[in-house]
């Protein structure tokens, strides 16, 4: 059964429009939410789609833990460079989708504090808060709209600004002044909410509702999304702030790996995503966020799914590689040297030179050197991409 929107029943089932609506709206299944979308009170109806969805992702963030954890399948150095390499693509995607460029070496050179000054400016704040996630143990307060502008300030406020003067935050806590969202033809789609005394009492219900233990944490966050777009609090950077608190919660209630790759899905389906929010803004569609949670949840799943097949491959791979590597009766630190090389190579990005494995092997940098000679046509050495003066070492998995 697919949940039929209210907008598709106005224009499709006229005569059964109203008598739905409120079906729906007082139903015991259904709860109410203190805030209104342009005039009509909001609500979410637990839907069967709803269940279902979230069942799913639970089942898939079990299977990607069992992965991880079961016999140690997936070493350290390969779940530390995967989740890097994942780290920085959603990071990129995240900045791309407002159009704000962001290469793989700036943020890496951001992550291991090597990065200009300028790039620092733009992109430090995102890619620090981003690389928090990574621990489990790190909490971001958000309690009050201060808290929300204290986030704003150290993800993205000083790219923000940088980038165009006029959009620094000149209220009190948030926006000053009326703002809308065009679309490219120059047509207003969506206006915030003004003034900023609104701002202010909508995000504290946003944050209500986003704390409130009784309401599931994963339709929690989706609908807080659809909030926070919705009030607008900001001039620029909703979007990436938005994103980075859905991914935040999403860490804190599955594997954290499940962070780094929503923004990658919202990217794939961006018609989708913003065609949900616009059907949601709709005066037709009587306030009911249920449509928008459906498609923030089947996000989720998709990057669940996603996530579990990537891995479940790599592994497979990994385990393949490694028993051709044993076959072979190499050396222990030829071993270990080859097969840390397996490892980035299916599992990561990193570029790895001398100093980089003689970190990972505790070896010198003399021993290194002799060991990546040793591979001979196992070993493949090329110019960095990043740094051509440097060489790097992969290893040509076609030869074992």
């Amino acid at each position: 059964m697919q949940y039929e929107t209210l907008s598709k029943i106005y224009y499709k089932k006229p005569q059964i429009y109203d008598q739905l609506y409120l079906s729906r709206f007082n139903n015991e299944a259904t709860k109410k939410l203190n805030f209104n979308i342009n005039g009509n009170q909001a609500f979410i109806f637990y839907c069967y789609e709803i269940v279902q969805l979230i069942s799913k992702i639970y089942r898939g963030d079990k299977q990607i833990r069992d992965i991880l954890t079961h016999g140690q399948a997936v070493p350290g150095v390969a779940l530390d460079q995967f989740v890097q390499s994942c780290l920085v693509e959603e990071i990129q995607i995240t900045n791309e989708i407002e159009g704000v460029h962001s290469s793989h070496k700036d943020i890496v050179d951001i992550m291991e504090k090597t990065a200009s000054s300028k790039v620092q400016q733009r992109l430090q704040g995102i890619v620090q808060k981003y690389n928090l996630l990574r621990n489990k143990n790190h909490n971001i307060y958000l309690q009050k709209c201060q808290d929300v502008r204290k986030l704003y300030d150290e993800l993205v406020g000083e790219e923000v600004i940088a980038s165009d003067p006029k959009d620094a935050p000149n209220g009190m806590i948030f926006r000053g002044d009326s703002v809308s969202v065009y679309s490219v033809t120059g047509k207003e789609i969506h206006r915030g909410v003004y003034p900023e005394s609104a701002i202010i009492t909508s995000m504290e219900e946003a944050l209500r509702l986003l704390n409130n233990a009784e309401v599931e944490p994963l339709v929690a966050m989706s609908i807080f999304h659809y909030m926070f777009g919705y009030i607008h609090p900001f001039y620029n950077g909703n979007g990436r702030m938005a994103r980075f608190i859905s991914s935040y919660l999403l860490a804190g209630n599955l594997d954290e790996l499940t962070a780094f790759g929503f923004a990658v899905v919202i990217k794939k389906r961006l018609k989708d995503y913003y065609d949900v929010f616009a059907l949601t803004d709709s005066p037709f569609n009587k306030g009911d966020v249920t449509p928008f949670v459906i498609t923030m949840l089947e996000f989720v799943l998709e990057d669940v799914e996603k996530l579990a097949m990537s891995l479940n491959d790599k592994k497979d791979k990994l385990q393949f590689y490694a028993a051709k590597l044993k076959s072979k009766n190499l050396p222990e630190k030829q071993y270990k040297l080859l097969y840390v090389l397996v490892q980035n190579k299916l599992f990561g990005t990193l570029e790895l030179g001398v100093n980089e494995l003689c970190k990972i092997l505790s070896m010198s940098s003399g021993s290194v050197r002799k060991l990546l000679a040793a591979g001979g046509e196992l070993i493949l050495a090329k110019s960095s991409e990043q740094n051509g003066r440097k060489l790097v070492y992969e290893v040509v998995l076609e030869k074992l």
